[in-house]
């Protein structure tokens, strides 16, 4: 549990930088997603699991990042 919390508080402050640092590019590219068929959106779903996976992996069994 104790890697699930951690990994959950940086997926926010991650998330949150991106609001805090650029709204107004926020705020364009959140209406623009509105417009997305749900296909695309499945899709870049997708892209991020996969490449959230990826890092992951990486993560744990790469000696370059520790």
């Amino acid at each position: 549990m104790k890697y699930f919390f951690t990994a959950f508080g940086l997926m926010l402050i991650f998330e949150g930088l991106i609001y805090f640092a650029i709204p107004e590019h926020m705020i364009r590219f959140l209406k623009e997603i509105e417009t997305w068929p749900p296909e695309r959106l499945k899709l870049f779903g997708l892209f991020s699991i996969l490449t959230g996976l990826f890092i992951c992996f990486l993560a744990t069994k790469s000696q370059i990042l520790g």
